[in-house]
This record gives structure tokens, C-alpha cells and sequence, in this order.
């Protein structure tokens, strides 16, 4: 049996991440295969564009990050996955897609030409429960 979280401890749990990112880190999008978890080291993976995380907040389980502002993009890719880093250590990370994908975080496109604007439309995750 798999071990399931009370209401209680997902937003406890929720308001805790929701408190780590607001302290003013950074929100980057990244070319390539995706590192298996967050603390697996990046390989061969290009940082195509680095936003400052917003007010981040919390509804329940879901963390969402406030409105994130553009940002010029660095180098040319394909976006695929963000990383969230706080004072230098990456501490959360997910997929990107475009709008209706399903993805972590939302941008207007994953095709990324260096010079030009990275939009991210929406970043948010819920922490699971019962």
C-alpha cells in the first residue's frame, strides 16, 4: 500500500515549498532530456532562459507561481523542462509545454530562438494527498 498525505499535511507541506520560492530565486527553461529528479546533475542540457520568480502562492495543495515577467532568451533549443534555484541548488523542477499540453509550466512556445522573448504563461504543482 502506498502511503497517501491528510489534508492537514499537504498544505502544511504546500505552504513550506510555497515559502522556500519566494525567497527570490530564479525560474530557468532548459533544452534536452530531462535529469531524472531534481537532485540528478543536468547533462548536456542547454539553460535557454532565466526568470525571476514572482509571489509565489498556495491554494490548499497547489503552489502556483505569481505572474513571470519575460525574459530574452540566451540560446536557440527546444524547451523541455524548468528548474526553479534558490540560493545556487535547483529545488523543484518540471516539464514544459505549451498551452492544452499539460505541462508544469506553461510558455507560448517551446522553440526558443536566441535574442528572442520567453513568455511563461503559468508555472503551478500540487502537492499529492490522499
Amino acid at each position: 500500500m502506498a502511503m497517501t498525505l491528510g489534508a492537514a499535511i499537504q498544505g502544511d507541506m504546500a505552504e513550506a515549498a510555497k515559502v522556500k520560492l519566494n525567497v527570490g530565486g530564479t525560474f530557468v527553461i532548459y533544452s534536452g532530456t530531462p535529469p531524472a529528479n531534481v537532485q540528478t546533475a543536468l547533462s548536456g542540457n542547454t539553460a535557454l532562459a532565466t526568470h525571476t520568480l514572482a509571489a509565489v502562492t498556495r491554494s490548499g495543495g497547489v503552489v502556483t507561481a505569481g505572474a513571470i515577467a519575460d525574459d530574452t532568451i540566451d540560446a536557440t533549443g527546444t524547451a523541455t523542462f524548468f528548474r526553479c534555484i534558490i540560493s545556487g541548488t535547483a529545488e523543484l523542477q518540471g516539464s514544459v509545454g505549451t498551452s492544452g499540453s499539460g505541462a508544469d509550466a506553461i510558455v507560448n512556445s517551446t522553440t526558443y530562438t536566441s535574442g528572442g522573448t520567453s513568455q511563461v504563461t503559468s508555472m503551478s504543482f500540487t502537492v499529492p494527498s490522499a
